[in-house]
């Protein structure tokens, strides 16, 4: 029999062996909801999690603890501890918190997956049951790292077991090993819905009237861009006016819309305008009882303290913060020449 006709004869074996078609990735959707267990180094939790693949999402513990980002603020809401903390999205990844980091684990999971889909070789594994439904079972596996584990040790992964579901192909669980074979950290998706209809505000949140926010504690160096008079980013609000003797000096532009601008005169005082997010807490507030003052186009608020004047007032979604020697007259002529950011 010529060759070309024996392996026509085998393909249909072949196929329904499950070696080629039954070993295709699972799916892992953009837009998903899932009550997702993650096991490590020995302890369990889970998270009902809703995820859009802009950035957006909305996760849960056990306590009722909350984390949410709409993709401009991220919230954290402990009703175990009585505290709600916010910061801009751009920082979320920084925020001193452990049960963070089991969320980014989860993001991270995904990433680490479909780069083994590439890096590896996958196999059929069979089929089997979890929570009561058909799922279809693919090893990943090669010579080299598959890449680094989503856990805090981050050590590298030498194989995957994931599964899909049997009928729709979609992600339903994971297992990392390290190189011996050791189980690093299992993720298992529950409910594992994809694309669902999110219903608006998913990601939003709102602290109840009387609610002490603060700014979240974060665990890294804030990143910053310095720059010279000569190098202000069109968008940093600078004042026309200065009081005379007074000349820009340096300022820094942070992620988040939060500005630093500071100038001083030929004796060495300085005036320092402060321009940041109207929504969130002021990590360090002025003391004392404030006058009302004008401040730009709106009323302001004059803090005296040891010598300094600080002046704060808000103009549309940004909050100023001016402090100095000037005086009072001449902080309340600087800013009424800043404009907001553009």
């Amino acid at each position: 029999m010529r060759p070309e006709y024996l392996f026509l004869l085998l393909l249909p074996t072949v196929l329904a062996a499950g070696c080629v078609g039954d070993a295709a990735p699972p799916v892992v959707p953009e837009n998903w909801s899932a009550n997702v267990t993650v096991e490590s180094e020995g302890a369990i939790v889970t998270i009902a999690m809703v995820v859009a693949g802009d950035g957006r999402f909305r996760a849960t513990f056990p306590d009722g603890t909350l984390f949410t980002d709409d993709g401009r603020r991220f919230w954290t809401s402990d009703p175990v501890e009585g505290e709600i903390s916010v910061v801009p999205s751009e920082y979320r990844g920084t925020v001193l918190d452990e049960r963070t980091w089991l969320i980014w684990n989860v993001f991270e999971a995904r990433r680490v997956l479909e780069g083994a889909y590439e890096k590896g070789d996958l196999t059929y594994e069979g089929m089997e049951t979890e929570d009561g439904r058909t799922v279809r079972v693919v090893g990943i596996a090669g010579n080299e790292s598959l890449g680094e584990a989503p856990t805090r040790f981050r050590d590298p992964v030498y194989r995957i077991r994931a599964s899909a579901d049997a009928k729709t192909g979609v992600l339903v669980g994971a297992t990392f090993y390290g190189r011996d074979g050791r189980e690093l950290v299992r993720f298992t998706f529950k409910d594992m819905v994809a694309d669902p209809e999110v219903p608006p505000g998913t990601f939003s949140f709102v602290p109840p009237p009387g609610t002490d926010v603060t700014l979240a504690q974060t665990v890294a160096v804030t990143p910053m861009v310095f720059f010279e008079r000569a190098e202000i980013p069109e968008e940093v609000p600078v004042p026309s006016y200065l009081p005379p003797g007074y000349a820009f000096r340096e300022g820094a532009l942070l992620p988040g819309r939060y500005a630093v601008l500071t100038f001083t005169d030929i004796a060495g005082d300085t005036l320092t305008l402060v321009a940041r997010p109207a929504d969130l807490p002021d990590p360090a507030p002025p003391r004392g009882t404030p006058e009302e003052v004008p401040a730009g186009n709106f009323s302001g608020r004059l803090y005296r303290d040891n010598g300094s004047d600080i002046l704060v007032w808000t103009e549309g979604e940004t909050r100023f913060t001016l402090t100095g020697v000037a005086g009072e007259d001449e902080m309340v002529r600087v800013s009424a020449s800043v404009e907001t950011f553009s």
